[in-house]
């Protein structure tokens, strides 16, 4: 029989897809383990719904809550669809959404269905409140460690107190942004933040959104970064105006969705009044109605999740990484996961949990893999953390890293590859901590049924039964072994120990003592006279000198060898090798007693191969003879790679870029060209220096590019703000209104008949006129003419 663990996940910020796919992870790794897995959805209500059909395989909450009932199909389609977009509920609906999904439960209802709880989802200080008083193991990190973690600015002040090199930052509250100007925040002689900036809402999991912004980016580019940290974005009317009705649709799609946008409900200001929209239709039609009255307005979408501050800061370069830390039985942290995420901008991707941007991974050596992974380790020791985190920071170009965010550890993200041992791992650490600070039978139970792979009781258990005559006692807080009392036995020991007094005979200090009777006195005198004696023998004083002089020589010897393997005082200043060709650099090194190893390449335009462009130590520092100095080189062009065809591999635009990517080559999108009757995303041809490549020359395996560089495609598209004119002659009105609306376009003026007779009348004269394969842009208007008879040129 297996452990039944539930794996909740969903809730309500807005990560919860995130935790969908992490809970995904989990269900299919805990199933060929001790476990037996199910899955609990936490509604954004707070509701916990045990799922009849196992773990959903869908990308999307959305998608499967609430049902379709709650929403039309036309709004299903255009827009994503949260729970919080119907408005208040009362909780016989919430109710009734729920049991549509699974079976609603209640936490005192848990424990009839779990042993232990596995929390994938980021939103669990209360969670963790109630599985702890119905006695129910979970996963988790402690509360103080949650506060510090989801408080971006605290977080980054504790590190940089803890003696981490962290870059500059500040913070910036809602009102600062509201009540000043940006020149004003943004002073050059207020601001010691350097470009290239993070921007990030302070709580990791409210409705901003992080990004990168540069020099190049000018003030109108941070105005908008600074906007979406805080969960907001600018429209001026007069931009809706300019846009067409797809352009339209699409910025409020945009606008309902959490990874582009802000998510509904939100609320609008238009300077004059602040509107709260529950749904996207809702806010396109208010939009359509009031722009064209309002042009000089600028409109303000702003989330009711929005943050109330801000963290920036500077932007080192470098590369991304995350390591994952689990805690070990023996206290000491195990680097489960080691990660390079791409350039320094990547670690926005990384910490958000969206697919990281393509780019160049550094290549290390083994000795600087270690000495992150130390850091990494010494930074989780320097946090209140208890079981698993997740540490993303930035590899600088002098090798040392740069700490940028810490995640309590919930499951797995992405691609990351994480053993089902090293999951069992963080569950066992997790129990541990908890029974550490609250000991629970339950959790015990749990962690012995883990270890000896037995059966274990629910969560709510009992203490196990005492055996007949061995009184059960609880788990000791000291260092020394519970000890347990068996009362019989004492008293037979007793017993047998009086009769034996009884009948010895009376002694005087003439007689000499029995062996029992020494044994006796001895026992009554207690322990110390014995130890005193062993302390003060001649045997022990002499052991204990002998001792003494030993460690003082060898540590006299230890000193000396030291001083001469190290050179303890002969040191050198480092040699400036920036700038300089690895090979020559090397020589130089070498002359001077010292090793040069290549911790990172890097590819730029115009820098020869093997230019050294770091190293560390710095320039100037003093350094001992056979120290190693650690530097990052340019890399020349790669070798030639011959592109294969796409016969060979597939014409779709997915399969071609991770053939090449094996390859080592990248593969860009350069523009779409319209083609209804390819599939979307076939590849047309390529561009490689400017030259257009067909499928014809690539079979001829004549067209070759070096490692590393990138070659443009230039794909279809089923998707055009073109549509074919539609021939309405003969058809009638209503045929030719369902027509017109279902190639986007617009019914314009209608001559002939009154609005309520118009059903049956015959279209004899349309504006534009059509002709065969003639375009029109969607939105465009039709004017139709009617007549109440059957034109006479119709075909039968």
């Amino acid at each position: 029989m297996k452990i039944p663990i539930g794996i909740f996940f969903g809730g309500a910020t807005s990560s919860r897809d995130h935790s969908l796919r992490t809970a995904q992870r989990i269900y299919e790794q805990l199933q060929s383990g001790n476990f037996d897995p199910l899955p609990v959805f936490v509604d954004p209500f707070g509701q916990l719904i045990l799922l009849d059909q196992g773990m959903p395989t869908n990308d999307s909450i959305s998608e499967f809550y609430p049902s379709a009932k709650y929403f039309s199909a036309g709004e299903r389609a255009q827009f994503t669809v949260y729970p919080e977009q119907l408005g208040s509920l009362g909780d016989p609906e919430k109710q009734a959404m729920a049991r549509e999904l699974g079976r609603p439960l209640s936490f005192e209802e848990l424990p009839e269905h779990i042993s232990m709880a596995f929390l994938a989802l980021p939103d669990v200080e209360q969670l963790q409140s109630n599985l702890s008083a119905q006695r129910i193991p979970h996963t988790g990190e402690p509360a103080d460690l949650l506060d510090l973690i989801h408080d971006r600015y605290g977080l980054h002040l504790q590190l940089q107190k803890n003696g981490f090199d962290m870059p500059a930052a500040l913070r910036l509250s809602t009102k600062d942004w509201q009540d000043n100007s940006l020149q004003a925040i943004w002073g050059e002689d207020t601001v010691s933040v350097a470009y290239p900036l993070l921007l990030r809402p302070s709580h990791p999991h409210g409705a901003g959104r992080s990004s990168v912004v540069t020099s190049k980016d000018g003030p109108e580019g941070l105005r908008r970064a600074i906007d979406l940290a805080f969960g907001q974005k600018r429209l001026p009317a007069e931009d809706w105006l300019d846009m067409n009705p797809v352009d339209r649709e699409n910025f409020v799609r945009q606008l309902a969705q959490w990874p582009s946008g802000i998510g509904f409900p939100l609320e609008l200001n238009t300077g004059q009044e602040t509107i709260v929209f529950q749904r996207p239709r809702s806010l396109m039609d208010y939009l359509k109605q009031t722009a064209a009255d309002r042009p000089d307005t600028t409109y303000i979408f702003r989330s009711q999740q929005a943050a109330d501050d801000i963290l920036v800061s500077s932007l080192p370069e470098g590369t991304a990484l995350s390591c994952l830390l689990i805690r070990q039985e023996d206290g000491s942290w195990d680097t489960a996961s080691l990660r390079f995420l791409g350039p320094s901008r990547a670690l926005v991707a990384g910490t958000e949990q969206f697919p990281a941007a393509n780019g160049p991974v550094p290549r290390i050596s083994d000795s600087l893999q270690e000495q992150l992974i130390t850091h990494c380790e010494a930074l989780a020791e320097s946090l209140p953390a208890t079981s698993g985190i997740r540490i993303f920071g930035i590899l600088s170009s002098a090798g040392t890293l740069i700490p940028g965010e810490v995640q309590a550890f919930t499951g797995p993200i992405n691609r990351e590859n994480l053993s089902g041992e090293a999951l069992k791992s963080f569950i066992i650490a997790s129990l541990r901590a908890r029974q550490a600070a609250n000991p629970d039978p339950a959790y015990r139970s749990l962690l012995e049924t883990l270890s000896s792979g037995a059966t274990p009781a629910l969560a709510n258990s009992q203490a196990p039964p005492e055996p007949e005559g061995v009184p059960y006692i609880p788990p000791q807080s000291s260092d020394k072994p519970a000890v347990i009392a068996n009362k019989a036995i004492y008293e037979r020991e007793l017993e047998k120990l009086n009769k034996e007094k009884e009948v010895m005979p009376e002694s005087t200090s003439s007689i000499q003592e029995s062996p029992s009777q020494e044994r006796r006195r001895k026992k009554a005198a207690g322990w110390w006279p014995s130890v005193k004696a062993f302390f003060s023998s001649r045997v022990f004083l002499r052991n204990l000198g002998a001792a003494a002089l030993f460690v003082v020589l060898l540590f006299l010897l230890l000193n000396m060898g030291l001083r001469v393997y190290t050179k303890h005082g002969d040191s050198m200043q480092l040699e400036d090798y920036q700038g300089l060709l690895l090979e020559d650099a090397t020589r130089k090194a070498k002359a001077k007693g010292l090793k040069m190893e290549v911790i990172s390449t890097s590819f730029q335009p115009g820098k020869r191969a093997n230019e050294i462009f770091a190293q560390y130590p710095e320039p100037l520092s003093n350094v001992k003879e056979d120290r190693t100095v650690f530097v990052s080189v340019y890399q020349g062009k790669g070798k030639l790679v011959t592109l294969p065809a796409f016969t060979e591999v597939g014409d779709d635009i997915d399969n071609y870029r991770r053939e090449l990517g094996k390859r080592k080559i990248r593969l860009l999108v350069k523009d779409q060209n319209f083609d209804p009757k390819l599939a979307e995303g076939t590849i047309l041809y390529l561009i490689v220096d400017g030259e257009r490549i067909t499928n014809t020359q690539l079979r001829q395996g004549k067209v070759e590019v070096p490692e590393g560089e990138a070659v443009d495609a230039v794909i279809s598209t089923r998707q055009s703000d073109n549509v074919e004119l539609p021939d309405l002659l003969c058809k009638t009105f209503d045929a030719a209104q369902f027509e017109i609306r279902a190639k986007s376009l617009v019914l314009g003026k209608v001559y002939g008949g009154t609005d309520g007779n118009r059903s049956d009348y015959y279209v004899w004269k349309q504006e534009p006129a059509t002709a065969p394969g003639k375009l029109i842009p969607k939105g465009a208007q039709i004017n139709l003419y009617l007549t109440a008879t059957r034109p006479d040129n119709c075909e039968n």
